[in-house]
């Protein structure tokens, strides 16, 4: 397996404790964008895995759904 698979799969991984956090917190994507933001859809392609969540994006969701980054970026609570 090559980098770019493990960054691929990792992606994908935080891609879903975002979705899966916010859902069990009951917020919507609309609610989401308009902390950080920005179209419903980028939020959308993010919980996708196929939009890339910029650092400070991280910082604000992690601070929005309660946990950690460490959580969203390696499953650690």
């Amino acid at each position: 397996m090559n980098t770019e698979d493990v960054t691929s799969i990792q992606r994908l991984a935080m891609a879903g404790r975002l979705r899966e956090t916010r859902e069990y917190l009951g917020l919507s994507q609309e609610d989401v964008a308009a902390v950080l933001r920005v179209p419903r859809p980028a939020v959308t392609n993010i919980e996708a895995g196929t939009r890339k969540v910029e650092a400070l994006e991280l910082e604000q969701l992690a601070k929005l759904y309660g946990r950690a980054v460490d959580y969203f970026l390696r499953g650690e609570q």
